[in-house]
């Protein structure tokens, strides 16, 4: 390892990019990473078993937490996403995006505190699997908010 100063990630200092959702790139709030597990294996080693990291890595999965526009284009673009293999659509005028019942990547860039790109994850083959709102409130002024959960094929760094 470089001798070298460490600087510590900002949680705030991050880009996303969805094929199918365009407008999250504005609105999304915050990411809830998914966790990576790797089975333990038992191996014979001597008389004894010893444990090892397993050959394959189970992936839970990807939360993106984001602000609703007025009409709520986002929320309706992401049901029907879910919905379109099932023929099924969410009632009301038309949304901004067709979307098809296809898998699409989800590319989120990791900036340093200067905000220059520092690296980068691709989640490829995501398709959105829930949806939830915020609660409706009379007596908030919070603005109204939804999360998304995607599942994925497998999780690309790219330096």
């Amino acid at each position: 390892m470089k001798n070298e100063k460490l600087n510590i990630a900002k949680a705030n200092k991050f880009s996303i990019l969805v094929d199918k959702l365009p407008q999250l790139t504005q609105l999304t709030r915050s990411i809830a990473w998914p966790d990576i597990e790797s089975q333990a294996l038992d191996l014979p080693y001597g008389g004894m078993t010893a444990r090892a990291s397993g050959s394959a890595l189970t992936f839970g999965t990807l939360a993106i937490t984001f602000q609703m526009d007025e009409y709520h284009t986002t929320y309706r673009d992401i049901i029907n996403w879910m919905t379109s293999g099932s023929g099924h659509q969410v009632p009301g005028p038309p949304t901004t995006n067709k979307l098809e019942a296809v898998k699409s990547d989800i590319l989120i860039d990791i900036h340093t505190n200067s905000s220059n790109e520092a690296t980068s994850y691709t989640f490829v083959g995501c398709v959105p699997t829930g949806i939830s709102m915020n609660e409706l409130s009379r007596g908030s002024a919070d603005d109204l908010g939804a999360t998304v959960q995607f599942e994925f094929d497998y999780l690309k760094d790219e330096e």
